[in-house]
């Protein structure tokens, strides 16, 4: 009997070893399981971190290429627009000085002088196109064609002005000569009638000088024009004239010289309006759309 519980208490203390290994095995497999799970996700976190970082760098040196792409497309278009203008050089000989330009220039504006005279006519011995007019603001109307403006001194000197703008009308280069009628100092119906009150005799006549001036959409109607009156260099753009009187007088000629007559409203020769013998001094005005008027 005493063998039996030596056995027993044997097998006991063996059987509470073996499940003391077990659990210290168990754990040991779970603690491992936790790392081996912990490393997973390190090594998910970090190949995510690469994946993000490679995918940026990419998407960077695909929008580098992008932009490489972009402005070797500008360049080529510069440099062929650079060949081409010189594959379209014009030499002209304006009054015995030469300038260079190109066809392209030239043709900013449709249908002028100096892009029918290259495209209509053949050089001289030297290939150079001989224009006899003067030279000194000529180099002014090239760059009005290449910039589409003009320097800031030259507008504000009337001296110039005038002289540029009579070898634009030349050239026929409208989109310069309109310039003249920009940046004058404006005069609305209110001063206009005040300047120049409604006479109260339909015989008293009113001499207008308003000269430089945009007068453009103004009514003139109710008053009785003299012909010693001078609107020189303004813009009378869409202005009222249909219902003034035009007065007569001998060697006296209402002066619309130089003015901007588009849309301007006149009485036609032979009708109320205008007396017999009245004539408009309309030497280099815009008057192309003129509205007479037969009331």
């Amino acid at each position: 009997m005493r063998d039996w519980w030596l056995i027993k208490d044997t097998f006991q203390s063996e059987r509470e070893d073996l499940i003391k290994k077990l659990t210290q095995k168990f754990d040991d497999l779970r603690q491992k399981e936790m790392d081996l799970e912990n490393s997973y996700q390190n090594f998910s976190r970090h190949v995510e971190h690469d994946f993000r970082e490679v995918y940026n760098k990419l998407v960077e040196y695909q929008e580098r290429l992008e932009k490489r792409k972009e402005e070797y497309g500008l360049e080529e278009k510069f440099m062929g627009e650079i060949k081409k203008i010189q594959n379209n050089k014009v030499k002209l000989n304006v009054g015995g000085r030469i300038f260079y330009t190109s066809t392209i220039t030239l043709n900013k504006v449709p249908g002028n002088l100096l892009a029918k005279i290259v495209t209509e006519h053949e050089p001289e011995v030297d290939g150079a196109w001989f224009i006899d007019r003067d030279n000194t603001h000529f180099s002014l109307i090239l760059n009005f064609l290449r910039d589409n403006e003009l320097p800031q001194y030259v507008r504000e000197d009337p001296e110039i002005m005038d002289e540029l703008l009579q070898e634009a009308e030349y050239y026929g280069i409208h989109d310069l000569t309109s310039l003249r009628w920009t940046e004058l100092p404006r005069v609305t119906q209110e001063e206009l009638e005040t300047l120049y009150p409604h006479p109260s005799s339909r015989k008293k006549d009113t001499v207008f000088i308003l000269e430089r001036k945009d007068l453009s959409g103004l009514d003139f109607s109710g008053y009785n024009i003299s012909p010693r009156s001078s609107f020189h260099g303004s813009n009378l753009e869409r202005a009222n004239f249909a219902e003034a009187h035009f007065v007569f007088e001998f060697e006296s000629q209402v002066n619309f010289t130089y003015c901007c007559l588009k849309g301007t409203m006149l009485p036609e020769e032979g009708t109320s309006y205008r007396s017999p013998g009245v004539y408009f001094n309309l030497t280099d005005a815009d008057k192309d759309e003129i509205i007479y008027t037969s009331y």
